[in-house]
C-alpha cells in the first residue's frame, strides 16, 4: 500500500468512520448534522471555475451536465454520488465525473437525487428515473451507462428495479458500473459474518452500519417501494451488463458473493474488480490505489 494511503487510514478512521459510529449510537443527532449538510448550498460559482458544466433539472431533480473536449455525442453516463442516501455529494464527485468524461469521451450527468429523511425510497428512485427519462430524449438506452458509488451504486440497481415495476415500457440502460454498492439491508447471515470479520480493516464503514436503517425506519423509508432496501433480491433477468468494484479492505466486499450468484441465476454479464484500499477507493483520485480501479471503470464505460 502507498505511503499516502497508510497516512490517510488513521485520519479516515477518526473522521469518516468516527461520524458513522456516532450516528449508529444516536441516529437522531446524526440526522441533525446530515440535514445541515443537505441545506448547505453547493459552491457552484467555484465549481464552475474548475469544471465546465451546465445546471439542469428533470422532474424537479437537479443534475450537472459536463463533457470533455473529445466528446462522444452518442454516449452518456449518469453519475450517482454516495452517502447512505442521506449525505449529499461534494466537490469530489464533480472531480470524478469530470475525469470520467475526460477519459471516456462521454457526457456525464451528475444527478443530485433526493435524500432521506424527507424523501422516501420511492422518491429517491423516482428522482433518478426522471433524469434517466430525460436522458432518453437525446441518447439511446444502449448508449446510456449508470455509474455510482456506495449508496449511489445501489441506486443504479434500484433505478432498474423501479423502471421494471413502475415504468415497464421504458427500456433499461446499457451498462452499470457499481463501486462499493450496499446491496442488501439488513445483510444476510453470510454477509454479516464476513463484515464482522472485516470490520477492523475498514476505515470508513463499520460492520453494523447498514443495520441502522432497519432499526430506524423513520430514516430509511421504503415508502411503497420495499424493494429499495435490497435490490439484489429482485428479478435481474434482462439487466444491463455490469462492472462491480470493491476494495479489499472494506466490509461491503461481503456483498460480492451474492451479486455473483444473482448474476449467474439471472444470466447477467458481470465483471468484477477487487482493488487495494477501502470503501469507494477509486473516488480518492490523489491516492495511487485509485488508479487501477479508475482505469477499469473508464475502459468498461467506453465499451
Amino acid at each position: 500500500m502507498s505511503f499516502l494511503y497508510q497516512a490517510a487510514k488513521p485520519v479516515l478512521r477518526r473522521t469518516a468512520r468516527g461520524r458513522l459510529e456516532k450516528g449508529m449510537k444516536d441516529p437522531a443527532a446524526y440526522m441533525t448534522v446530515v440535514r445541515a449538510r443537505q441545506e448547505k448550498p453547493l459552491p457552484l460559482e467555484k465549481l464552475h471555475l474548475k469544471y465546465d458544466f451546465e445546471e439542469r433539472s428533470a422532474g424537479g431533480t437537479a443534475f450537472y451536465a459536463m463533457s470533455g473536449p473529445k466528446k462522444n455525442d452518442r454516449r452518456l453516463v449518469l453519475y450517482f454520488f454516495g452517502g447512505g442516501y442521506c449525505i449529499p455529494g461534494n466537490s469530489g464527485d464533480f472531480e470524478f465525473a469530470h475525469d470520467i468524461s475526460m477519459n471516456t469521451g462521454a457526457e456525464v450527468w451528475l444527478v443530485w437525487y433526493k435524500l432521506f429523511p424527507d424523501a422516501s425510497g420511492y422518491d429517491i428512485a423516482k428522482s433518478a428515473a426522471d433524469v434517466y427519462e430525460e436522458a432518453l430524449k437525446s441518447f439511446t438506452p444502449e448508449n446510456i451507462s449508470l455509474y455510482g458509488n456506495s449508496s449511489g451504486a445501489a441506486l443504479c440497481f434500484n433505478l432498474c428495479v423501479f423502471l421494471r415495476k413502475y415504468r415497464s415500457g421504458i427500456p433499461l440502460p446499457g451498462r452499470i458500473a457499481a463501486h462499493s454498492p450496499s446491496m442488501r439491508i439488513p445483510p444476510n447471515e453470510e454477509e454479516q459474518a464476513f463484515m464482522d470479520k472485516q470490520d477492523k480493516t475498514d476505515v470508513i464503514i463499520p460492520s453494523g452500519y447498514v443495520n441502522m436503517y432497519t432499526d430506524h425506519p423513520e430514516i430509511f423509508k421504503t415508502g411503497g417501494f420495499a424493494e429499495f432496501a435490497s435490490p439484489v433480491e429482485q428479478d435481474w433477468k434482462g439487466f444491463p451488463r455490469m462492472l462491480v468494484l470493491f476494495g479489499k479492505d472494506e466490509v461491503f466486499l461481503g456483498y460480492l458473493p451474492g451479486i455473483r450468484r444473482k448474476c449467474r441465476e439471472d444470466n447477467v454479464e458481470l465483471e468484477t474488480f477487487v482493488g487495494p484500499g477501502c470503501h469507494c477507493f477509486c473516488k480518492a483520485g490523489r491516492l495511487p490505489e485509485a488508479g487501477a480501479g479508475r482505469t477499469r471503470i473508464y475502459a468498461f464505460l467506453k465499451k
